[in-house]
C-alpha cells in the first residue's frame, strides 16, 4: 500500500464523521485508511486540535534549602 493523497471529499467526510462522534478507528475504516494516517490527517487539516501539553515546570516542588545554612545560625 503506497501513499494515498487526501482529497477534498475525504477531508470533508473525515470532518463530518469526527464531528458526529465516530471513533477514529471507525473513521479510518470508512475512509480505507490506517488509524495513524487518520489521526495525523485530523490534526493536519485542523479538524482536531492537539491537546495542550501539561506544563510540568509549574508542578515542580520548591527547592530545598541547603542543609548547612538551614541548621547553622551563623550563615
Amino acid at each position: 500500500m503506497g501513499i494515498q493523497e487526501w482529497s477534498a471529499t475525504d477531508i470533508k467526510n473525515a470532518r463530518s464523521y469526527f464531528l458526529n462522534g465516530l471513533a477514529i478507528k471507525e473513521i479510518a475504516k470508512e475512509l480505507g485508511r490506517s488509524v495513524t494516517a487518520t489521526n495525523k490527517a485530523l490534526s493536519r487539516f485542523g479538524i482536531r486540535f492537539e491537546k495542550p501539553r501539561r506544563n510540568y515546570t509549574e508542578l515542580q516542588q520548591p527547592k530545598k534549602k541547603n542543609s548547612l545554612t538551614h541548621y547553622c545560625a551563623f550563615f
